[in-house]
């Protein structure tokens, strides 16, 4: 286990994290922090106030990104369905043409 140092915004911290994790880490706090200086330009506040905002902020993000990504997954289970109900669809009117076939010879 790695413990890494990191300093968000402003604010020295240490966490532990697998060994060889520590760089995505490290990219982990710069991306937050970058996050928190476009907020800090924007809005004056204390430091926990920057954080807080920021956290919400993302975790909007990652709400919209799952919405997303349930729709294009239902979409995905809505095609393989519609594709399986293009299936029975052709294979019904293969059965109705031999039918209306037969009922010709009639």
């Amino acid at each position: 286990m790695a413990i890494v140092d990191l300093n968000v915004g402003g604010r020295q911290f240490q966490l532990a994290c697998g060994d060889g994790d520590e760089p995505h880490l490290l990219k982990l706090a710069e991306s937050l922090n970058a996050r928190i200086k476009e907020l800090s330009i924007d809005h004056e506040g204390s430091d926990k106030l920057l954080l807080v905002m920021t956290a919400l902020m993302m975790q909007d993000e990652i709400n919209e990104m799952n919405k997303k990504a349930t729709g294009v997954a239902n979409n995905n289970l809505n095609s393989q369905y519609l594709i399986k109900a293009a299936d029975k669809i052709n294979l019904l009117s293969g059965y109705v043409e031999q039918l209306a076939g037969k009922l010709e010879k009639c």
